[in-house]
Protein backbone atom coordinates (compact mmCIF):
# COMPACT_ATOMS: atom_id res chain seq x y z
CA UNK A 1 0.00 0.00 0.00
CA UNK A 2 2.74 2.37 0.70
CA UNK A 3 4.63 1.46 -2.35
CA UNK A 4 1.09 2.52 -4.20
CA UNK A 5 0.87 5.79 -2.10
CA UNK A 6 4.53 6.22 -3.27
CA UNK A 7 4.05 5.53 -6.95
CA UNK A 8 1.21 7.89 -7.15
CA UNK A 9 2.70 10.88 -5.29
CA UNK A 10 5.86 10.87 -7.38
CA UNK A 11 3.82 10.53 -10.65
CA UNK A 12 1.53 13.31 -9.37
CA UNK A 13 4.65 15.23 -8.13
CA UNK A 14 6.65 14.55 -10.93
CA UNK A 15 4.21 14.84 -13.60
CA UNK A 16 4.98 12.77 -17.00
CA UNK A 17 7.41 14.68 -20.37
CA UNK A 18 5.46 15.07 -23.64
CA UNK A 19 7.22 11.63 -24.84
CA UNK A 20 4.73 10.11 -22.29
CA UNK A 21 7.78 9.16 -19.83
CA UNK A 22 8.87 10.23 -16.60
CA UNK A 23 10.76 13.11 -16.73
CA UNK A 24 14.37 13.34 -15.22
CA UNK A 25 14.44 14.22 -11.26
CA UNK A 26 16.70 15.31 -8.60
CA UNK A 27 16.73 13.05 -5.10
CA UNK A 28 15.73 16.08 -3.49
CA UNK A 29 12.48 16.25 -5.88
CA UNK A 30 11.83 12.59 -5.50
CA UNK A 31 12.28 13.59 -1.16
CA UNK A 32 10.05 16.21 -1.21
CA UNK A 33 7.27 14.03 -3.39
CA UNK A 34 7.93 11.23 -0.46
CA UNK A 35 7.09 13.94 2.26
CA UNK A 36 3.97 15.30 0.40
CA UNK A 37 2.60 11.44 0.25
CA UNK A 38 3.55 11.13 4.17
CA UNK A 39 1.66 14.37 5.07
CA UNK A 40 -1.11 12.93 3.06
CA UNK A 41 -1.19 9.60 4.71
CA UNK A 42 -0.92 11.08 8.47
CA UNK A 43 -4.24 13.45 7.19
CA UNK A 44 -6.09 10.32 6.15
CA UNK A 45 -5.25 8.27 9.29
CA UNK A 46 -6.02 11.72 11.43
CA UNK A 47 -9.60 11.68 9.18
CA UNK A 48 -9.80 8.12 10.22
CA UNK A 49 -9.37 8.30 13.96
CA UNK A 50 -11.76 10.97 13.79
CA UNK A 51 -14.39 9.90 12.43
CA UNK A 52 -14.08 6.99 14.74
CA UNK A 53 -14.25 9.24 17.97
CA UNK A 54 -17.56 10.92 16.54
CA UNK A 55 -18.74 7.54 15.63
CA UNK A 56 -18.45 6.43 18.96
CA UNK A 57 -20.30 9.22 20.89
CA UNK A 58 -23.43 9.05 18.05
CA UNK A 59 -24.00 5.41 18.64
CA UNK A 60 -23.66 6.14 22.29
CA UNK A 61 -26.23 8.86 22.26
CA UNK A 62 -28.19 6.70 19.51
CA UNK A 63 -27.73 3.57 21.80
CA UNK A 64 -27.37 4.77 25.63
CA UNK A 65 -25.99 2.14 28.02
CA UNK A 66 -29.16 0.65 29.83
CA UNK A 67 -27.20 0.93 32.96
CA UNK A 68 -24.95 2.91 35.02
CA UNK A 69 -22.64 2.50 38.50
CA UNK A 70 -22.28 4.47 41.43
CA UNK A 71 -19.33 3.93 43.83
CA UNK A 72 -20.76 4.29 47.39
CA UNK A 73 -18.84 7.00 49.57
CA UNK A 74 -19.51 7.90 53.41
CA UNK A 75 -22.55 9.53 53.94
CA UNK A 76 -24.27 8.01 51.16
CA UNK A 77 -27.77 6.20 51.25
CA UNK A 78 -30.09 4.58 48.33
CA UNK A 79 -32.16 7.71 48.97
CA UNK A 80 -29.21 10.61 48.07
CA UNK A 81 -27.82 8.48 45.53
CA UNK A 82 -30.98 7.99 44.03
CA UNK A 83 -31.47 11.63 43.70
CA UNK A 84 -28.14 12.10 42.45
CA UNK A 85 -28.68 13.83 38.42
CA UNK A 86 -25.86 10.65 37.12
CA UNK A 87 -28.37 8.24 38.92
CA UNK A 88 -31.98 8.90 39.09
CA UNK A 89 -32.40 12.32 39.98
CA UNK A 90 -35.25 11.22 42.24
CA UNK A 91 -34.79 10.03 45.46
CA UNK A 92 -38.18 8.27 45.37
CA UNK A 93 -36.57 5.64 43.33
CA UNK A 94 -34.35 3.93 45.91
CA UNK A 95 -36.25 0.94 45.42
CA UNK A 96 -35.19 0.33 42.12
CA UNK A 97 -31.69 1.18 43.24
CA UNK A 98 -32.09 -1.55 45.61
CA UNK A 99 -33.72 -4.06 43.60
CA UNK A 100 -30.68 -4.12 41.28
CA UNK A 101 -28.22 -4.76 44.00
CA UNK A 102 -30.28 -7.37 45.91
CA UNK A 103 -26.92 -9.46 45.17
CA UNK A 104 -25.03 -7.24 47.68
CA UNK A 105 -27.42 -5.33 49.42
CA UNK A 106 -29.92 -7.33 52.37
CA UNK A 107 -30.64 -4.11 53.95
CA UNK A 108 -31.82 -0.90 52.14
CA UNK A 109 -30.50 0.95 55.09
CA UNK A 110 -27.41 -0.54 54.93
CA UNK A 111 -24.92 -0.15 52.91
CA UNK A 112 -21.07 0.38 52.90
CA UNK A 113 -18.35 2.64 51.40
CA UNK A 114 -16.86 1.49 48.51
CA UNK A 115 -19.64 -0.63 47.05
CA UNK A 116 -19.85 -0.80 43.66
CA UNK A 117 -24.05 -0.18 42.72
CA UNK A 118 -25.10 -0.77 39.45
CA UNK A 119 -28.74 1.02 38.28
CA UNK A 120 -30.93 0.35 35.26
CA UNK A 121 -30.98 3.43 33.49
CA UNK A 122 -34.28 2.30 31.45
CA UNK A 123 -36.95 2.23 34.14
CA UNK A 124 -40.32 1.51 32.49
CA UNK A 125 -43.35 3.65 34.02
CA UNK A 126 -44.48 1.12 35.95
CA UNK A 127 -41.05 0.69 37.45
CA UNK A 128 -41.36 4.26 38.18
CA UNK A 129 -44.60 4.36 39.74
CA UNK A 130 -44.05 0.76 42.06
CA UNK A 131 -40.72 2.31 42.95
CA UNK A 132 -42.38 5.41 44.15
CA UNK A 133 -45.33 3.42 46.04
CA UNK A 134 -42.55 1.98 47.99
CA UNK A 135 -40.41 4.89 48.65
CA UNK A 136 -43.60 6.68 49.63
CA UNK A 137 -44.18 4.19 51.95
CA UNK A 138 -41.18 4.34 54.26
CA UNK A 139 -40.07 6.72 56.52
CA UNK A 140 -37.20 9.12 54.91
CA UNK A 141 -33.48 7.63 55.25
CA UNK A 142 -32.25 8.85 58.84
CA UNK A 143 -28.51 8.27 58.45
CA UNK A 144 -28.24 9.42 62.59
CA UNK A 145 -30.64 6.41 63.10
CA UNK A 146 -28.33 3.80 61.40
CA UNK A 147 -24.52 4.98 62.59
CA UNK A 148 -22.49 1.73 64.26
CA UNK A 149 -21.75 2.87 67.39
CA UNK A 150 -18.54 1.19 69.12
CA UNK A 151 -18.57 1.28 72.63
CA UNK A 152 -15.67 1.16 74.83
Amino acid sequence: MRTLITVIALATFLGCSSTGGLKPVTIDQVNQALNTAAQVVNTAAAVVQTAQVVKEAVDTMVNPPKSGSYVVVKGDSLWTISNKPGVYNDAFLWPSLYKANRDQITDPDVIEVGQDLSFPKDLSSNDVENSHGVAAARPTYDAAKHLKHSHP
